[in-house]
């Protein structure tokens, strides 16, 4: 390659994903591996987990039980569940909680039903032809989930699960 065209080529995912793959093996090819069960040792040593979402929780737990001393940190609240299961907006009720800071909530088109500005639930990152949507707050992800995940049939939860914590209180409580 020329030095003119390096500085005329553009990047592209694409692009970006093919180097993030070589950088990937070539690191493979150079590292010494640790078998799966080992635990390192991280008394003394701290580390810093960005978001408490599925990823963020699981990496603190495991940092935690390796010994390091992990600060989790989070943007977006706690939210503190109501009894009255008025915690949070519903899809026919949508409110300032359902936009982080936002002003509008997208329902998967290039209109939004306009809201007051919050910190919500969701934040949404609209870019180069992809829309990204997903949690801001204390649990990431699963504090939306609710809308996507239907409740399983008690003869299938309990054939997949069978033992411990049964099916009706599962539904009662959670």
């Amino acid at each position: 390659m020329t030095s003119e065209s390096v500085r005329t080529a553009t990047v592209s995912r694409r692009r970006v994903l093919q180097a993030t793959a070589a950088l990937g093996a070539l690191g493979a090819l150079g590292s010494t591996r640790t078998p799966a069960t080992a635990v390192p040792d991280g008394a003394g040593k701290t580390a810093a987990v960005i978001g408490t979402g599925f990823g963020g929780s699981v990496a603190a737990l495991r940092l935690g039980q390796a010994g390091f001393r992990t600060t989790v940190f989070e943007r977006g609240r706690r939210w503190d569940i109501r009894k009255d299961g008025n915690t949070f907006p519903s899809i026919t009720r949508l409110d300032g909680r359902a936009s982080w800071f936002g002003g509008q909530v997208g329902l998967g088109g290039p209109a939004g039903i306009p809201v007051a500005k919050y910190p919500g639930l969701l934040d949404q990152i609209k870019g180069n032809g992809i829309d990204s949507v997903y949690g801001a707050g204390v649990g990431g992800g699963s504090l939306v989930f609710g809308a996507f995940t239907s409740t399983p049939r008690k003869q299938d939860f309990e054939h997949v699960f069978p033992g411990g914590t049964g099916y009706d209180e599962l539904k009662r409580v959670y």
